[in-house]
């Protein structure tokens, strides 16, 4: 298997072992920690191209500003873009989202295809929107509520639809959807002359109950989404919330249902989440990446007073969930875009240098 980790061990060789000590100031506090540590200082390969057939997909939430956030983005590092997240408004219609425009156009320039996705998070914990989601998708409603979300996303020039809808809000009328979907779907065709693209974001702790095979076998590919294992809603609980032992479960999960690797994305983080007596919880990884010089090459720092520790994946962990994806995958997904650090800081620039070193 070309995703075998024992295939690449030429990746860990050129990798150093530094053993000592580091101080680390917080950026918001001023204060100072010293911590023992021994890191593997990872070795970055050039960077020559994602390869052929090799995905990397970047969500961009339009909370980040999509109009500024495209004029940052590098494009050479992804094949395809999320724009996060389209919702349908009290009368079941999609008003757009701010900045779309200018984001699909920079993207199509660099030859990026675009996907609007569909719910997010928030599906999962609003009852209200979740309530607005089981309204539209009802049988008594659906058929419109299909036609005037593939009218939007046509119109607006994207290149497909991602559905996002997690947990709770797969509910029984979620394969009829995906169904009707994908049938409007392949009516249509987008401003380069192809059927748009259907994928899903669905999550790697379980197989929604219904999540049939005929369902996962709708979607051009799934974005297992391999995080947020632990986190600030469990603060009694810290550790590292991306293990790659996580991200294999996923994507076992997935190939058991059926779902072959070429149609599997795995999904990875740009962030990490602090745990200790108030820490902030949430942190991006351009964030973390200035707290300390070592940070890259770590999973875990110390981050500010009163025992603060932030957890999230740094390049050796990025590294290994690529190779894995080489083999059991067909790419991988960042959530989210502008949480990264920049130029030679990249999270996503290491990703796809290791993509192409590894094949």
């Amino acid at each position: 298997m070309k995703g075998s980790l024992h295939g690449h061990s030429f990746l860990r060789s050129f990798a150093a072992l530094v053993v000592g000590f580091y101080t680390m100031t917080n950026l918001a506090t001023c204060a100072t920690v010293e911590e023992d540590f021994s890191v593997e200082v990872v070795a970055v390969p050039p960077f020559t191209g994602i390869p052929a057939g090799f995905r990397i997909v970047g969500y961009a939430p339009d909370w980040t500003g999509l109009e500024r956030l495209s004029g940052t983005i590098d494009w050479e590092l992804y094949t395809h873009i999320n724009v996060a997240f389209a919702n349908p408004d009290a009368s079941g219609g999609f008003p757009g989202i701010a900045g779309e425009a200018a984001l699909i156009a920079a993207a199509h320039e660099a030859g990026v295809k675009v996907l609007v996705s569909l719910g997010g998070g928030s599906t999962y914990t609003d009852s209200s929107l979740r309530a607005l989601w089981f309204r539209e998708m009802a049988v008594e409603r659906r058929a419109a509520f299909v036609e005037r979300l593939v009218a939007y996303a046509v119109e607006s020039g994207y290149d497909g639809v991602d559905v996002d809808l997690e947990g709770p809000a797969i509910g029984p009328d979620y394969p009829a959807f995906i169904a009707l979907l994908l049938e409007r779907l392949s009516l249509v065709r987008t401003c380069a002359g192809e059927v748009p693209l259907l994928t899903a974001a669905l999550g790697a702790w379980e197989l929604a109950e219904y999540l049939d095979t005929q369902t996962l076998a709708a979607f051009d590919w799934i974005n297992v989404m391999a995080y947020d294992f632990r986190g600030p809603w469990d603060a009694s609980n810290p550790g590292q919330h991306a293990p790659y032992e996580y991200a294999l479960k996923g994507l076992e999960l997935y190939r058991d249902a059926g779902v072959p690797a070429d149609r599997l994305v795995l999904g990875l983080p740009l962030y990490g989440y602090a745990f200790g007596g108030g820490a902030p919880g949430y942190l991006a990884y351009k964030t973390i990446a200035a707290a300390s010089p070592w940070a890259k090459d770590r999973d875990d720092i110390p981050y500010g007073r009163r025992g603060r520790r932030v957890w999230y994946n740094g390049r050796a962990t990025i590294r290994d969930n690529v190779l894995l994806a080489q083999g059991a995958a067909s790419g991988v997904m960042f959530w989210q875009i502008g949480d990264d650090a920049a130029g030679e800081e990249s999270l996503v620039r290491f990703a796809a240098s290791v993509a192409g070193e590894g094949l």
